[in-house]
């Protein structure tokens, strides 16, 4: 059995690759070889805490596995991330246990990767420019993946707290050599052809009018029936694409207010990431469309990550 850190894992798998990871892993997902029930939560009001158990088995690749998850909003003025994680591997064939793993970073990079994958999927092909909502520990990933696939020129970083929001825009233009700028949310979606939302907002961030034509938004936080990051008034205009039916419908604040309020129907979603790729639906299909990739976070996409480290580490022949 092997353990492996986040220093590990951030030196062995570049953004690049994990991106691809996500294609195998969104792929599964939509034809339904990962098998992966709705995660369980666990809240712990004594310790202002939840606890979430994600289960996952894939069957193209015969492994299983269990991501264990703490949350804590109060771990930020502890100076300890908002959340920390461990990963089970497991092989599916004997039931043994393969290797156990920092999570935290691994969270961090597949939901990167995964906007990464829905840019390069529905954003234009000419887009350059990124607003990004949040700067928590989400937020460099999603800034990197989105570089990997598009040009970008310049980031706006929209943050409530001025000076996390400064830190980030230093690292933007350190790492990537690009221009970064703090912004409020009508400077920088006026501006951006490119959104993504990372935080843990239960009220819109920006009223639907604000989004210009043929913006791509990736929506990754605000995981919980009570949040809610998007204006609900969006959905109406926008094509919608999600990471997993199931489990965007039970956990996604922005589907399950929408849906209540008459907004949407089941039948709204153009349908999941993974069935663009399996070719079953198609992706942006106009320059002036608004396109959002609702994601709630999926256990496939941890345990794809886990392989990758296991194979990376097998003796060579």
């Amino acid at each position: 059995m092997q353990y492996f850190s986040a220093e590990q894992i951030a030196r062995q798998i570049p953004m690049a690759r994990a991106i691809e990871l996500m294609r195998e892993a969104f792929s599964q997902i939509s034809d339904r070889s990962a098998r992966v029930p709705v995660r369980t939560h666990v809240h712990m009001p004594e310790s202002e805490a939840q606890a979430l158990f994600m289960p996952v088995s894939l069957a193209r690749s015969q492994s299983f596995g269990l991501k264990l998850v703490g949350i804590n909003d109060r771990n930020l003025e502890r100076g300890l991330p908002y959340i920390h994680a461990q990963i089970i591997l497991a092989d599916a064939q004997t039931g043994q246990l393969q290797a156990v793993m920092e999570g935290g970073y691994i969270t961090a990079l597949r939901t990167g990767a995964a906007s990464g994958l829905a840019t390069d999927l529905l954003a234009l092909p000419q887009a350059d420019s990124l607003a990004i909502f949040g700067a928590g520990r989400q937020a460099w990933p999603q800034v990197h993946a989105v570089s990997v696939v598009r040009p970008l020129k310049k980031v706006w970083v929209v943050n409530r707290n001025p000076e996390r929001g400064e830190r980030l825009c230093k690292h933007i233009e350190k790492k990537l050599q690009i221009e970064a700028s703090p912004a409020k949310a009508r400077e920088a979606l006026a501006q951006a052809s490119i959104v993504c939302t990372a935080t843990t907002s239960s009220e819109p961030l920006f009223p639907p009018e604000w989004v210009q034509p043929g913006t791509h938004i990736n929506a990754i936080g605000a995981y919980r029936p009570d949040m809610a990051e998007l204006p609900l008034a969006l959905l109406k205009q926008a094509h919608l694409y999600l990471d997993e039916t199931k489990a965007a419908w039970t956990e996604a604040g922005l589907l399950i207010q929408a849906r209540k309020a008459g907004i949407i129907t089941a039948r709204t979603p153009k349908g999941e990431l993974g069935e663009i790729l399996l070719g079953r639906i198609a992706g942006r299909t106009s320059e002036g469309t608004i396109t959002v990739f609702k994601s709630v976070g999926n256990a496939a996409q941890d345990l794809i990550v886990a392989e990758e480290m296991v194979r990376l580490h097998e003796p060579q022949p």
